[in-house]
């Protein structure tokens, strides 16, 4: 078993430029966040609503799965009354009858009455059922997500009702740990899910982090998931990561070489001017493209 931990955000570090990683997780050099601070917040703010309008939407789901079991039991009672009044010829049909006619006050006037009052019952039942169901599915789809997605957790920087904080995996022969934004039941499988709202193209540094995570719940359930999701964009549109024998065979290259860089091999530097520019270590670092620049 590796001494550290590797979180999984580090892998997304890693691939974007090791030497960065390195400053930030091996040297313990300062970030320097005033650059970022305005996107950190939009980030922030738009995580929350999402988490936010997942919450209703559960909160919903349990209205109308409130709203359904009614519909049943009152469409069971309306049938047992039919039965009832079907059979009436044995002596315990007509003891029931008896005691049903006693409750509604009227045995013989009121029948056509109450099951008309029980039909309309069901209509508004139905109705409320189907309004609370399609208000469901609007939010659903608002939030990138299909009717097939039900979100079981979150990563919460607030209490959000109705719904558990995710939790976090670890897997000790790895070495790696991680916590989605989100994890998804569909199909009797868990998906993590990812929340990028100001990146507009999937990079290798989402891709590594979804592998990761999916690496992570296939050890702790001992269930592969087919892919990891990622919603993009302010619009939060879905992207699918599929998994892979492949990919897996990447993430542990991966982890193999920041495990090298620890134990004292050369990180590589992958300078970019807009890449260093929003680097939070570029203070720090000698191979700067932005320091030498600017």
């Amino acid at each position: 078993m590796p001494e550290r931990i590797i979180q999984a955000e580090e892998l997304a570090s890693y691939v974007v430029c090791p030497e960065s990683w390195r400053l930030k997780n091996i040297s313990g050099k300062k970030s320097y966040q005033t650059q970022q601070d305005s996107r950190e917040n939009e980030v922030r703010n738009i995580r929350s609503e999402w988490f936010k309008t997942q919450s209703l939407s559960a909160e919903l789901r349990r209205y109308a799965k409130v709203i359904y079991y009614l519909l049943v039991a009152v469409v069971a009672v309306l049938m047992l009354w039919d039965s009832i009044q079907s059979n009436a010829s044995t002596t315990q049909s007509r003891q029931l009858r008896d005691i049903f006619s006693t409750l509604l006050h009227s045995r013989h006037s009121l029948i056509s009455t109450e099951i008309l009052l029980i039909l309309l019952i069901v209509g508004v039942l139905i109705f409320i059922w189907d309004l609370i169901d399609r208000r469901r599915s609007v939010l659903q789809k608002s939030t990138g997500l299909d009717k097939h997605q039900n979100v079981l957790e979150m990563k919460n920087h607030e209490a959000v009702s109705g719904m558990r904080e995710a939790k976090t995996y670890t897997d000790l022969e790895r070495g790696l740990s991680g916590k989605p934004d989100a994890l998804i039941e569909e199909h009797g499988y868990i998906i993590p899910a990812i929340i990028r709202p100001v990146s507009t193209k999937v990079r290798d540094r989402h891709a590594i982090l979804l592998t990761a995570l999916m690496a992570l719940i296939e050890s702790s359930d001992k269930k592969t998931p087919p892919y990891g999701l990622m919603l993009l964009g302010r619009e939060l549109r879905p992207v699918k990561i599929k998994n892979s024998a492949e990919k897996v065979r990447w993430l542990d290259t991966i982890l193999d070489e920041m495990r090298s860089i620890e134990a004292g091999v050369p990180a590589m530097a992958t300078p970019q001017y807009q890449k260093c520019k929003h680097c939070d270590v570029n203070q720090d670092c000698k191979f700067s493209a932005y320091k030498k620049t600017a």
